[in-house]
């Protein structure tokens, strides 16, 4: 009986130690030394062996084999010229290894790299198919190349293939601008890993997934991202036909948002709802530079709504778009008023929209009194004659238009005389679009006419370049002449203070040489060493502070 216990407390503590030896064994895997990292190695399963249960035997846990041809990732930072070099070969390796053709496209980019003075700013792999085991050869590619874009635009993406690409960007930041653009296939999963990414790798600055997936289970997931302050600039989002909730949802995820400045929604189907909620958009949120929201269906009820928030949001928002979503004259008054009172709107498109001449004449008092205004497109907008005399009467008192685009309308010779003679006394207009020679049957009054407005252009962009050339050249003369100032200032001040020296004490020549001699030698403003001065170099502490400082002093006293 006690050989029995004695026994089972044997066997208890050899358990125990069974267990504390499993506590001690690291999980590769679950590794968190390494956040997120793509493991790249062919995992084999991890069995035990256990030995007879023999009483007397000892118990054993033996691991045949844990990992089989392991790759490890090798840090950012570390690749030198020579991987760059050789990084042709290693996807070559690789591709043979995975049992897969090399993307021809991709070789043609890559064979320039031998010489590892080359860089690849763009990863170009647009039009190529792309499966999941091609996906994973791209990993000798991201893991040396430095580029500045991945372009996967329509490569028949799917889950495996999407996620396997954004953990190797994640994990090697090797770009910081992607485009994934014309991938219908990419389900949950890949937007689950695409959020991620935007989640953790912080110098993506530039997104396009246009034409992808984006529906109700999916936009939530990039707009939580969004709400989280990630670190685009650049969003491109058309033709996803976001109107209805997803357009309420990316306005939920942007409205705290202070980093994303462009957002392009062109394609989309918008309704004047939209708009509305566009409209509260701008409201909250003034870091929002550029918004396009060409090919909608807006109407003048939607641009109303914008024009609304533009007027009271007065400034934040520089470029918009509106081209092509059945506008017309009716909205055009609202308009004109959000341009005279925004301070920092540079550019509105309003072409391809039946604004026609009374549109113009509705936006005439807005645009003169706009000082932000320096682009403005009015390209096939069924202007005529009428519309062009308005237009220069515009840019006869406009001080801050520097772009304007008239193609594409009904304008014929009077009208180009009338734009003639504006442009004639415009000296800040550099740009006046202009195709009416499609309707002209060559007429030499209308080249003629057409010669001048090009030589004005060109008389106002050398104008333009001079003036910023002038600011350089004025403060170098500034500089200068400020410089050989404070040299004879200094010299003044040093020629006086001999002279209260000399007239202080009367002595003979001998006790005065001697009296030198003696005393110690004081550091004068200007060092001797400066025979003949420089006006172009300045002369340090001397020249400005501790002249400043004597000044006060003299006149303190």
């Amino acid at each position: 009986m006690l050989q029995d216990v004695q026994d089972e407390e044997d066997t208890s503590n050899m358990e125990s130690e069974d267990e504390g030896s499993f506590e001690h064994v690291q999980n590769p895997i679950d590794d968190a030394s390494k956040p997120a990292a793509p493991l790249r190695g062919i995992l084999k399963r991890v069995s035990r062996d256990t030995a007879s249960r023999d009483r007397g035997d000892v118990r054993k846990v033996s691991f045949r084999t844990v990992i089989a041809d392991f790759v490890e990732p090798v840090p950012v930072n570390v690749i030198n010229d020579e991987e760059y070099a050789n990084v042709l070969d290693s996807y070559k390796q690789l591709c043979a290894k995975l049992r897969v053709r090399p993307c021809q496209k991709l070789l043609d980019q890559l064979e320039g790299l031998r010489d590892s003075t080359l860089k690849l700013d763009t990863i170009d792999l647009k039009g190529t198919r792309l499966d999941p085991a091609h996906c994973e050869a791209l990993e000798a590619v991201l893991r040396v190349l430095r580029a500045q874009t991945l372009n996967i635009e329509q490569t028949q993406l799917d889950d495996d293939g999407a996620i396997s690409v954004f953990e190797m960007i994640e994990y090697y930041e090797p770009v910081t601008r992607l485009i994934v653009a014309n991938n219908v296939r990419l389900g949950v999963r890949a937007w689950l890993a695409l959020a991620r990414l935007l989640k953790r790798f912080h110098r993506l600055e530039f997104l396009d997934v246009r034409r992808t997936s984006l529906d109700e289970s999916t936009m939530p997931l990039l707009c939580r991202v969004l709400k989280l302050n990630c670190t685009l600039r650049v969003l491109h989002l058309e033709d996803n036909h976001l109107s209805g909730i997803l357009t309420r949802n990316l306005v939920w995820g942007l409205r705290s948002n202070t980093l994303l400045q462009d957002l392009y929604l062109g394609h989309n189907k918008l309704t004047p709802e939209d708009a509305k909620l566009l409209g509260s958009l701008l409201v909250t949120n003034r870091t929002i530079r550029l918004l396009d929201l060409r090919n909608n269906r807006l109407q003048d009820t939607g641009v109303l709504f914008l024009s609304s928030a533009l007027e009271e949001q007065c400034s934040g928002l520089q470029l918009i778009t509106v081209w092509s979503n059945q506008i017309t004259a009716n909205s055009m008054t609202a308009l004109g008023r959000a341009l005279a009172f925004h301070t920092t709107l540079e550019g509105v498109n309003l072409g391809s929209n039946a604004l026609g001449n009374k549109g113009v004449e509705c936006l005439k008092e807005g645009l003169l009194s706009s000082r932000s205004i320096a682009r403005l497109v009015l390209a096939s907008c069924n202007i005529t004659n009428e519309g062009a005399v308005v237009m220069a009467e515009i840019l006869g008192d406009h001080t801050t238009l520097i772009h304007l685009d008239l193609r594409e309308n009904n304008i014929s010779l009077a009208g180009v005389m009338a734009l003639k003679c504006a442009y004639a006394i415009n000296h800040k207009l550099l740009r006046l679009h202009l195709d009416v020679m499609k309707r002209s049957n060559n007429d030499e009054l209308m080249l003629e006419l057409l010669a001048e407005i090009e030589q004005f252009s060109v008389r106002n962009l050398e104008a333009h370049k001079r003036a910023e050339l002038a600011p350089l050249v004025l403060v170098v003369e500034d500089e200068v002449s400020q410089e050989q100032a404070d040299y004879e200032l200094a010299l003044k001040l040093q020629q006086e203070e001999n002279e209260k020296c000399a007239g202080n004490h009367v002595t003979t020549p001998t006790e005065d040489r001697r009296a030198k001699e003696d005393r110690p030698r004081t550091l004068p403003i200007i060092s001797p060493t400066m025979a003949s001065p420089d006006p172009t170099k300045t002369f340090g502490f001397f020249s400005g502070h501790y002249i400043k400082l004597k000044q006060r002093w003299d006149e303190s006293v």
